[in-house]
């Protein structure tokens, strides 16, 4: 998505590589079904299946993390992209900032 600003030079704003995170889950349903065949102990079990939650727990905050900017940026595009149109210099209605409020909420 391009954002272009009063001044006239675009942003570029990157989307969430949400593809990853569709990957994750499967690949965690792969290993937790190999930690509970594969395990010759309920003990190796248990500790392989906590490894494998927490690994996906972790892995999915850091995808968190990476895209924390597309994520906050995906619902407001159309907020900005208002913003950005309204050039008059007109202060805006009361109950458009209503609405930016239940929005943000």
């Amino acid at each position: 998505m391009d954002i272009q600003p009063r001044g006239g030079s675009t942003v570029k704003t990157s989307k969430a590589n949400w593809r990853v995170l569709y990957a994750l889950l499967p690949l965690a349903v792969v290993l937790l079904v190999a930690a509970d065949l594969e395990a010759s102990t309920a003990g190796w079990r248990r500790l392989a299946e906590l490894g494998v939650s927490l690994g996906f727990l972790g892995v999915m905050a850091l995808w968190v993390r990476a895209n924390r900017i597309a994520l906050a940026l995906e619902g407001r595009a159309d907020i900005t992209a208002q913003a950005v149109e309204d050039t008059t210099g007109t202060p805006a209605h009361p109950h458009a900032l209503l609405a930016l409020n239940k929005r943000a909420a």
